[in-house]
C-alpha cells in the first residue's frame, strides 16, 4: 500500500511539472490560442538550442544523449552578404583567392597575422615590392594589389643608333630602397611617411593573372629561336578594364629586317609585346646548331635585339610598358624616358 501511493505520489508530481512545462511553453494554452515560438530566422528555418535533446550543428541534427548524428539538413551552400544563417555567420565563405601566391603563409591568416597595423578590406594582396632578380622583399601593407619592381641600374640599352636609355638607379640608393622595404614590411604608416621610397621603384600590373595572359599571348613564340614563323614575328596586345586584350600577331619577319606589330591601344591602359627569339644563319653553310651571336668561319647566327626600340619608347607615353625578349627570357618595363626596370621572364607572374 505504501509502495502504491508513493508511486502515484511520484506519477502525481511527474504530471504536474509535464503541464508545467507545457505551459511555459505556451501560457495562452488555456485560453485555445496557438502561439507561434518566436525564432531568428521566423519560423524559416528549424532551430535549435542547447538544452535540446537534439542540437543543430552546422548542417547536422545531433543527439546529445545518444551521440550519434540523427540527419543532415539540406541547405543552401551559396549565401549571399545580406541573407546570412545565424550559425555560419562567423565562418569564411571561400579560401583566399591569392593564398597560391603567398605559400609561406596559411590560408587561413587575416592581414598577415596583424590585425592591429594591417587591414584588408576587399582581398586584394599588399603592395609587394620586387627585386631585379624577381624575388620579393617585402610590401607596404596596403592592400591595393599594386606591385613594384625596382628600377634598373643600366643608364642604356642596345646598341648603336637603336639604343635606348636606362633609369640608371644608383647602387647607394638601389641599397637604401632595398633595405627600408626589408626593414619595415607590412608597416603601412612607415611607407605613408616616407612615400619618396616609391620613386626607386616602377609600378607594374600587380594582378598575376593579368600577368599571366600577357605571359600566355606573347608564348605563340616559344622562345627556342629558329625560323619558324611563329618565332619571327611579335605577338601581344592591351590591357582594357583589367583584362588582356589581344592583337593580331605582327608579320613574320627575318632578324635582318627586324619585326614589327600594330596595337589597338582604343580604351587601354598600357600594352605589351614580344621581341622575336628567331635566329637565322648568315654567310657560309646553313648550319642551325649555332645559338644567337655564335660564329663559325664565314657563318654567323643572329637574332632580334631583346630590349625596347627607340621607336617602342618614343611612342610609349608615361605609362608603363612592356617588353617580353624571348630570346633572352627578359621582361623590359619601360616609358617614354626608357627602360625603368627589368625581371626575369620566369618571375614576371609569380615572383617569390
Amino acid at each position: 500500500m505504501r509502495f502504491y501511493s508513493l508511486l502515484t505520489l511520484t506519477t502525481t508530481v511527474a504530471l504536474w511539472l509535464s503541464a508545467s512545462s507545457t505551459k511555459a511553453q505556451n501560457p495562452y494554452e488555456s485560453l485555445g490560442v496557438k502561439v507561434e515560438p518566436l525564432t531568428l530566422s521566423k519560423g524559416k528555418y528549424v532551430e535549435f538550442f542547447d538544452k535540446e535533446t537534439v542540437v543543430q550543428i552546422g548542417t547536422v541534427l545531433f543527439n546529445t544523449e545518444t551521440n550519434q548524428v540523427v540527419a543532415f539538413l539540406k541547405t543552401d551552400t551559396l549565401y549571399s552578404e545580406s541573407n546570412l544563417s545565424p550559425e555560419i555567420i562567423s565562418r569564411w565563405l571561400a579560401p583566399d583567392p591569392l593564398a597560391s601566391e603567398y605559400p609561406s603563409w596559411s590560408p587561413y591568416n587575416y592581414v598577415m597575422n596583424n590585425p592591429i597595423r594591417l587591414i584588408d578590406p576587399d582581398g586584394r594582396a599588399p603592395g609587394d615590392f620586387i627585386n631585379g632578380q624577381g624575388r620579393i622583399i617585402g610590401n607596404d601593407g596596403i592592400s591595393d594589389g599594386k606591385a613594384y619592381v625596382i628600377k634598373t641600374g643600366e643608364t642604356s640599352f642596345g646598341t648603336g643608333t637603336n639604343s635606348v636609355s636606362g633609369a640608371g638607379l644608383s647602387n647607394k640608393d638601389a641599397r637604401a630602397a632595398t633595405n627600408f622595404v626589408k626593414n619595415n614590411s607590412g608597416n603601412t604608416d612607415a611607407f605613408s611617411n616616407n612615400a619618396s621610397v616609391y620613386n626607386n621603384f616602377v609600378e607594374i600590373q600587380g594582378s598575376s593573372e593579368v600577368r599571366q595572359q600577357m605571359v600566355n599571348t606573347v608564348s605563340a613564340d616559344n622562345g627556342q629561336g629558329g625560323t619558324s614563323a611563329s618565332n619571327n614575328r611579335e605577338h601581344g596586345g592591351s590591357i582594357v578594364n583589367g583584362a588582356v586584350n589581344p592583337a593580331e600577331s605582327g608579320p613574320i619577319s627575318s632578324p635582318g629586317k627586324g619585326a614589327g606589330i600594330s596595337i589597338n591601344m582604343t580604351g587601354a591602359s598600357t600594352s605589351f609585346h614580344s621581341h622575336p627569339s628567331g635566329t637565322e644563319i648568315t654567310g657560309g653553310s646553313n648550319l642551325n646548331n649555332f645559338s644567337s651571336g655564335s660564329t663559325f668561319g664565314n657563318t654567323s647566327t643572329v637574332g632580334y635585339a631583346q630590349p625596347p626600340s627607340l621607336a617602342d619608347v618614343k611612342n610609349s607615353g608615361t605609362t608603363a610598358r612592356y617588353v617580353f625578349g624571348m630570346g633572352d627570357k627578359t621582361v623590359y618595363i619601360y616609358n617614354n624616358s626608357g627602360v625603368q626596370a627589368t625581371i626575369p621572364a620566369s618571375k614576371f607572374v609569380n615572383p617569390k
